[in-house]
């Protein structure tokens, strides 16, 4: 069976992991490949065997640790996410994070509806697999250390320029405006420009994600191996921030922040 869940993990994530605008393509690999590579050979240019190494962790920390029938692996699986993910309820909120973890619930409503066990398993490996990417594209270590500090720095510059009274702004009212736009721009209705720019930057978490356990799982030797990788992420959520600052519905909605911080 698990030859099976690891197809069904890598189909999965050949889905999941893409860059949807040109912005976020990473200029590196034209001049090395002079022209454009698709999704999955993106990362592996980046990082090679990037998919072998990831499914290898999620495995590790999901269906390698449970056993039994696909019943029995969800309800483990409920116990195990819910400890691991509590933190996500505040994001996603309530309805979205019960319907992600409720694994049982899922795996009976499969049953109901006279699903085969293939079908089932196919159904169940693609949910936990999509609460585990859930996780960590908004996970908080990647965000304090790797987004937030560019992010901050991009809103800091655009709020110099168009809001005299605010040149002076505190640290702390900074970083309020900056967590609230983010968190707007994550959860909100936005324009197919924005989103996929979102969208764009919640894939390069993801994969920073990842990389920051390659240690703990023996991937790399030592952490001077990927950082001239986490190097080329950085620059790329720093053209990314700069192309959202400059889209009128971003402006609009930092402006509407700052007015409603105001009041």
């Amino acid at each position: 069976m698990k030859s099976e869940d690891i197809q069904i993990m890598r189909k999965f994530l050949s889905r999941k992991l893409k860059i949807r605008t040109d912005i976020a393509y990473p200029d590196i690999l034209d001049e090395k490949f002079n022209n454009k590579l698709e999704d999955a050979e993106i990362f592996n240019a980046l990082i090679p065997n990037i998919f072998d190494n990831i499914i290898e962790i999620i495995y590790s920390e999901t269906f390698g640790q449970v056993s039994g029938s696909n019943l029995m692996q969800a309800t483990k699986f409920k116990t195990l996410m819910a400890k691991k993910y509590e933190h996500l309820r505040k994001i996603i909120g309530d309805t979205r994070y019960e319907r992600y973890i409720n694994f049982p619930q899922k795996v009976r409503k499969w049953r109901d509806k006279k699903l085969s066990t293939k079908k089932i398993r196919l159904y169940l490996v693609e949910s936990l697999m999509s609460l585990y990417l859930t996780a960590a594209k908004r996970d908080e270590t990647v965000y304090q250390v790797e987004l937030l500090p560019i992010a901050r720095e991009k809103i800091k510059t655009f709020i110099n320029d168009n809001y005299e009274e605010l040149k002076e702004i505190s640290a702390i009212k900074l970083d309020k405006i900056v967590r609230n736009v983010l968190r707007m721009l994550d959860i909100g209705r936005a324009k197919t420009e924005t989103k996929n720019l979102v969208k764009d930057i919640q894939t390069y978490c993801t994969i920073i994600y990842f990389i920051n356990k390659f240690e703990q799982y023996d991937i790399v030797t030592e952490k001077k191996d990927i950082v001239p990788i986490l190097d080329v992420i950085r620059n790329e959520f720093i053209q990314i921030c700069e192309k959202l600052i400059q889209i009128e519905d971003v402006q609009h909605k930092i402006d509407f922040i700052i007015k409603k911080d105001s009041d």
